[in-house]
């Protein structure tokens, strides 16, 4: 598509709904409100304000908005500009602005000359961009190898087998990864890792012989023993059957996604609270909400008598992770969607 000129009717964008009796209503008002598409007729976004009579209620806010008019980090800038303090005027400062403001007076604070060349500099980088760009579809994407298929084979198009495979991925920490850079951002000279390494090959090499050879014979039964599991892969459980999913039966026979749109509420919650939790455990926010999501579920199961978390027994539970990879040479065009 292209972008085209166009005009605002505000009465079809921004909607008042009547106003309700309380927050379960407002729920199932929004609830009707997601089920209606945008009309392509208009530019592709609408907000409806769901007034909520009850003084114990919030007031809602619906803004839709089409994923062609931008991406997380475009509508995170959208949703800045509507940010509103406690005492209901704009947020002066978040940490995005106080990142771009460090920019700006960085840029400031450098000499012309300096300034002229940083120009120059991009300008440069932007043709170079523009011609390595416009010439991807005449040149190979990437060397040929053993790991893919011949190219000429791929040009003909993906054909997914109708068997799910999985890679597991070691348990790891995620601050060491953190740790693998200097605070300045640079890389550091020696980790943990390294010294463990060192370590770990001074102490094989003041071993003895008899020694030495066990730690090969460990180190071999351990390969055969994660050969041995990787290869059973397919053929059993990808997770532990509980009550918050389908029997594995039922499951098999495919997924049949309804038409009617949900919404999951959030309460509302404090997000330094949970910065707070984040430093305390020195890891990412990320890492706080995977947590209470897994506590989520486990309470949920634990509440309908799960027996797979009454008997304390290892549960792994799996998460779909959508994936874009379009078929373009498909004449089908749910093909060319991810």
């Amino acid at each position: 598509g292209t972008w085209e000129p166009t005009t605002l009717d505000l009465n079809y964008h921004f909607v008042q709904e009547e106003a309700v009796a309380g927050q379960a209503d407002a729920q199932r008002l929004v609830e009707d409100i997601i089920q209606q598409d945008l009309d392509h007729n208009f530019p592709l976004w609408r907000v409806h304000v769901v007034p909520v009579q009850d003084s114990r209620g919030l007031s809602i806010i619906v803004l839709r908005i089409h994923h062609c008019i931008g991406d997380g980090f475009a509508i995170a800038l959208i949703f800045h500009s509507l940010a509103r303090s406690e005492d209901g005027e704009p947020v002066k400062e978040t940490a995005l602005m106080r990142k771009l403001a460090c920019e700006q007076q960085r840029e400031q604070q450098t000499c012309s000359l300096a300034t002229a060349c940083n120009g120059v500099a991009r300008s440069a980088n932007r043709v170079r961009s523009l011609v390595s760009n416009s010439s991807v579809p005449f040149r190979p994407f990437e060397t040929e190898t053993k790991f893919t298929k011949p190219r000429a084979e791929r040009g003909k198009g993906f054909r997914f087998g109708t068997r799910r495979h999985v890679v597991y991925v070691p348990a790891h920490s995620l601050q060491y990864v953190k740790n693998a850079k200097s605070e300045d951002g640079e890389p550091v000279k020696e980790t943990a890792l390294m010294r463990k390494l060192a370590c770990e090959q001074q102490r094989e090499q003041q071993t003895c012989s008899l020694a030495t050879a066990c730690n090969g014979v460990a180190r071999s039964a351990n390969r055969v023993r994660s050969l041995v599991s990787n290869s059973s892969v397919p053929f059993r459980p990808f997770e532990t059957e509980t009550k918050f999913t389908k029997p594995r039966a039922e499951r098999g026979k495919g997924f049949r996604f309804g038409t009617r749109r949900h919404v999951v509420y959030v309460p509302a919650h404090s997000l330094q609270y949970v910065k707070n939790c984040k430093n305390a455990a020195r890891m990412s926010v990320n890492d706080v909400v995977f947590s209470a999501t897994s506590g989520a579920l486990r309470r949920y199961c634990e509440s309908r008598g799960d027996p797979a978390f009454v008997e304390g027994g290892f549960v792994r539970a799996r998460a779909l992770i959508p994936v874009a990879n379009p078929d373009r040479g498909s004449q089908h065009p749910h093909d060319d969607l991810a």
